[in-house]
């Protein structure tokens, strides 16, 4: 399989058969993942291998704070809330849970139990819990490294049918964490992944998020890139166009441009495409009003290298 279709394939997994999961299976998915890149090559990150009784501490504990209302919270700087199109993403996979789970939005008490779910762990075999040196603060190079590791390390995990979900939930009473499963103090502990055999009878696990289309987030910068390829186009391929048709059309590529420029739905590959052919068409069409004899650029273009194989 392409790595393309791999990564579009990959699915969060929110429900776990009991099955233990053998420690030399997550290291070999570790053994993987820590080929991730970070900066200078830095590894900033650590990982803890959390299972069995320790796991379950961690569980009863969260579920038993978070039910005596003690806030959820971070060892980290993070946004509490998602705004505008984040929050719409966010809201959009929760309206898909739901909905599989039959979860209505009045009902209160199933709507808690799943969020409890999340403070457990997922009840998943294995959690991975990631941290690091506290010495690193402020940290966000180190964010980026756990990030790409935690992404490796669900890829490796679903290459051997191995189920994952990145859990920030886990994590949110860090004291309970902390002493079950024995992170020094000196530690930041950032993000847990919950791992497991998926339960393919558990309806939220047919669930697949969706993405946002490119043109939502992808901008192409290089005002002149379309333009400067229909340049080299006109130059290569006419032999009627002069430098003032080829720059009248670079400028009349590079306004249309900036005008689409506006248009933040516009696709990038669509964008550098019109630049080229607004180029060719402003500047070919200009040479049949300016045109007069050029110099022989012998070689120097298609039309002439062909005349020149026919002198020879």
């Amino acid at each position: 399989m392409k790595f393309s279709e791999f990564a579009r394939e990959r699915k969060s997994v929110r429900g776990f058969k009991k099955d233990p999961l053998p420690m030399h299976i997550v290291d070999e998915i570790i053994e993987t993942a820590k080929w991730a890149p970070s900066s200078f090559n830095s590894q900033t990150w650590k990982a803890h291998v959390v299972s069995g009784e320790p796991l379950d501490r961690i569980r009863e504990g969260n579920t038993k704070q978070i039910l005596a209302g003690v806030p959820p919270k971070r060892e980290f700087a993070y946004i509490e809330e998602y705004q505008g199109v984040h929050r719409r993403n966010q809201i959009d996979v929760a309206v898909q849970l739901f909905e599989a789970m039959g979860i209505a939005r009045e009902d209160k008490e199933k709507r808690m139990e799943w969020g409890l779910r999340g403070f457990r762990q997922f009840d998943a075999p294995v959690s991975v819990v990631l941290t690091y040196d506290k010495y690193l603060e402020p940290a966000a190079m180190t964010h980026f490294a756990c990030g790409s590791l935690a992404y490796g390390i669900v890829l490796a995990a679903w290459e051997l049918g191995i189920g994952c979900i990145i859990n920030g939930q886990g994590i949110q009473q860090p004291d309970v964490v902390r002493e079950h499963a024995n992170i020094p103090e000196d530690e930041v502990i950032m993000i847990t992944i919950a791992m497991g055999y998926p339960d393919y009878d558990f309806v939220a696990n047919d669930v697949k998020s969706r993405r946002a289309d490119n043109a939502d987030f992808v901008k192409y910068i290089g005002l002149f890139g379309g333009g400067l390829g229909g340049v080299f186009i006109l130059a290569i391929f006419t032999n009627r166009v002069d430098s003032k048709c080829a720059i009248f059309g670079l400028i009349t590529s590079t306004i249309i441009q900036y005008i689409l420029l506006k248009n933040d739905s516009i696709n990038g590959v669509l964008f550098s495409a019109i630049g080229i052919i607004s180029c060719i068409l402003a500047g070919y069409l200009l040479s049949f009003i300016m045109f007069n004899n050029q110099k022989n650029l012998s070689g120097l273009t298609i039309h002439s290298i062909k005349g020149r194989k026919l002198n020879n």
